[in-house]
């Protein structure tokens, strides 16, 4: 009886353990992949000098962020820009300017004491600064422009030389969401409940197997017999 116990708790074990070690290596892999997938759309990133301008070609409608790269720093900032600054940027189909949305002056537009009575999400009334680091440069979102459809536009950046850091900063521009890659089953998020599934399937298993491996169980030649049966 002793050694069906061992074998069955033996059993439950690797159970246990491969389900672990399975949750380990999707989680693994799905950090990898969306760290691959990060990296990938920052390289299609289209770089800028300050002052300069480009030409980029949109291939598909939607929302376009103006970044603000600069050299990595110890502590992280989301507010580096020269006053002077000035970004613009134009349809070139049209001609005409396309309306820019300013991320770091973005200011709640509701009464503050609406966030603490939890009338109002603050998410939902200041923009995101989305940031992002690289082994030689840094980041930040600075202005955002939507278009409707394919076009060619514009990007011009106008700043006050006199100004610090300017020389150490460039602008770069792309599309896609960092939420959005690191969200849903195939980034950080997915991992994390893939993970968390797994390690609780193996929790289960390893208490269900201690539960059925140190129960009393009293071999039957041991059983008191049942009471004779009178007449």
């Amino acid at each position: 009886m002793n050694h069906n116990r061992h074998g069955m708790a033996m059993v439950y074990l690797v159970a246990a353990l491969a389900l672990g070690a399975i949750g380990a290596g999707m989680f693994i892999n799905q950090v990898l992949q969306a760290q691959a997938a990060v990296k990938e759309m920052l390289e299609e990133f289209v770089r800028i000098e300050i002052p300069g301008s480009a030409e980029i070609t949109i291939d598909r409608p939607g929302l376009w962020t103006i970044y603000i790269e600069h050299p990595p720093t110890q502590v992280r900032e989301t507010r580096i820009r020269p006053e002077s600054l000035v970004c613009s940027v134009m349809n070139m189909a049209t001609g005409e300017p396309l309306a820019i949305t300013d991320l770091l002056a973005g200011e709640p537009t509701v009464d503050p004491s609406l966030f603490a009575k939890q009338l109002a999400d603050p998410e939902e009334t200041t923009p995101d600064v989305y940031v992002y680091e690289l082994p030689d440069r840094a980041g930040h979102g600075s202005w955002q422009f939507r278009v409707q459809e394919p076009t060619t536009v514009l990007i011009s950046a106008t700043v006050d030389h006199a100004e610090p850091m300017v020389r150490d900063l460039n602008l770069a521009v792309g599309t896609g969401s960092f939420r959005a890659l690191l969200s849903g089953w195939s980034g950080l998020y997915g991992a994390a409940a893939i993970l968390t599934i797994t390690m609780t399937g193996a929790t289960m298993l390893l208490v269900i197997g201690y539960m059925r491996t140190t129960r009393d169980v009293t071999p039957r030649s041991e059983m008191p017999k049942p009471p004779a049966a009178t007449a």
